[in-house]
């Protein structure tokens, strides 16, 4: 299978289950819209876990890239440590919410009994954001007090919760309401800082 039937049946799967859910989704049904065969499917991703396994890792790894070196906002632009973390916390929030079908999917699967071990254990994403805030940390000190992964978790799945309700259509996206999420991201925030 070339990269583009392949990436094809990936953005099919995708969307099924961010239209339909994990519980609904089937090889069949991803093969009619990507308008190929289900032995095709079958040919390239041998179960039905191994390919939405697949769909996961894509989507983690798109996810961990925009907290690369090269991605990353230039700190030094900063005027202080809350707007360091503002410029890292809308890199993320807009990659989901123009993410849509992707960023429903993602968390979707993540939070399913359909994730490996192995995929729980995949920190590939928390260590990029890690490596973001670990800069911040050393940059401005944040209370050692703070376990990284609970600051990680508040900002990545908290972000998500509200993208989620933005591409769902249950809220229009504007810069208001941008900040108002912002506002009570940092509002826990400021605690942790020093």
């Amino acid at each position: 299978m070339n990269q583009g039937k392949k990436q094809k049946l990936m953005d099919a799967a995708i969307s099924l289950v961010a239209q339909n859910g994990l519980e609904n989704f089937s090889m069949a049904k991803a093969a009619a819209k990507a308008g190929t065969s289900e032995r095709l499917v079958y040919s390239h991703f041998r179960t039905k876990e191994a390919f939405l396994a697949a769909c996961y890792a894509q989507v983690n790894a798109q996810i961990a890239s925009l907290f690369t070196g090269k991605k990353l906002p230039d700190w030094e632009t900063a005027d202080s440590t809350m707007q360091y973390i503002r410029m890292l916390w809308d890199l993320y929030f807009s990659f989901l919410v123009r993410a849509g079908e992707r960023t429903l999917f993602y968390f979707a699967y993540r939070d399913s009994d359909h994730i490996s071990k192995a995929q729980k254990e995949d920190y590939t994403c928390f260590s990029e954001v890690a490596k973001a805030v670990l800069q911040v940390d050393s940059l401005y000190g944040i209370r050692k007090k703070t376990d990284v992964r609970c600051l990680l978790t508040y900002i990545l799945d908290a972000a998500g919760i509200f993208a989620k309700r933005i591409i769902q259509g249950e809220w229009k996206d504007s810069e208001a309401l941008r900040n108002s999420i912002w506002t009570l991201f940092s509002g826990g925030l400021r605690e942790l800082l020093v």
